[in-house]
């Protein structure tokens, strides 16, 4: 059993922890000025955009909210949204979209086309890449980004017809998410990035 100094010496150490937490975000992310509890990332957050959530082990992204603590003398930082619901899972909204989200996307999809002689589609919450027993999230070849249902996705277009290598990067303007359009403008780029094969110029355009 612990003596009651060890005890105080415990608790004042956590207190500590807690100040210079404190203070290590007042001074790199205004907007959140609790060490703990609820937040919203920015920029000057300590968790972005290196850290992952421990729970869902998806990145974090500028706008997410999130619940932040102090554990074992350590800051943890678990989402805290509808869909990402990680801190309290019992206020989870399911992903799966309704009949009229469906028609919304679609209807998105045919005002937006992507461009000719690329691969693109729209993630389904359904598809193998969110199985939760997957060992990591798989990430955007373009951002630090991991994919998250419903976004659009275009597959690096070294084989057109049976994208093999199945590296995917972000093309979802309507989201802000315009990654694989910044690597197509990449005059220099010549190969697939993971199978090094040489792209064809014609149906690259550059990437």
């Amino acid at each position: 059993m612990k003596s009651t100094a060890e005890s105080t010496a415990e608790s004042t150490a956590e207190s500590l922890v807690r100040s210079f937490e404190a203070g290590l975000r007042l001074g790199r992310d205004p907007a959140n000025l609790l060490p703990e509890g609820r937040a919203r990332t920015t920029s000057g957050s300590p968790w972005w955009p290196s850290e992952r959530c421990p729970v869902c082990r998806h990145s974090y992204r500028i706008g997410d909210d999130v619940w932040v603590s102090i554990e074992n003398g350590r800051l943890v930082v678990r989402h805290d949204m509808p869909t990402l619901s990680c801190q309290f899972p019992e206020n989870a909204t399911p992903v799966e979209g309704t009949p009229v989200l469906e028609a919304f996307y679609a209807a998105l999809d045919a005002a937006n086309p992507p461009p000719r002689n690329f691969v693109v589609e729209r993630l389904n919450p359904r598809d193998m890449l969110f199985d939760a027993r997957r060992p990591y999230r798989v990430q955007c070849v373009g951002c630090p980004r991991t994919f998250r249902p419903y976004e659009v996705v275009a597959f690096c277009p070294c084989n057109p017809e049976e994208p093999k290598c199945r590296l995917r990067a972000h093309r979802d303007p309507g989201a802000g998410l315009t990654c694989f359009d910044a690597l197509i403008s990449d005059k220099r780029r010549r190969h697939c990035m993971l199978s090094f094969k040489k792209l064809s110029s014609q149906r690259s355009e550059g990437w």
